[in-house]
């Protein structure tokens, strides 16, 4: 999860299902107001790792078709 003063800006979730040889589920979100300014990339990259860490399978990013963004 990512806060500013303000609160949560931005989180990423990291789900398995199905046992250790089952890619990883990742989602996530960014608020609109913090979008383009690297949060996501951070996100991200935290996710890469943890993932690298629990030796996944593979993972498998969900994203919202109708997502105006």
């Amino acid at each position: 999860m990512c806060f500013t003063e303000a609160g949560l800006i931005g989180y990423a979730g990291i789900c398995g299902f199905g046992g250790p040889d089952r890619a990883l589920e990742i989602t996530g979100m960014v608020h609109p107001d913090h979008r383009r300014k690297g949060v996501f990339s951070l996100l991200h990259g935290l996710v890469v790792w943890e993932c690298r860490r629990r030796k996944a399978s593979g993972a498998l990013a969900l994203c919202e078709r109708d997502s105006a963004s």
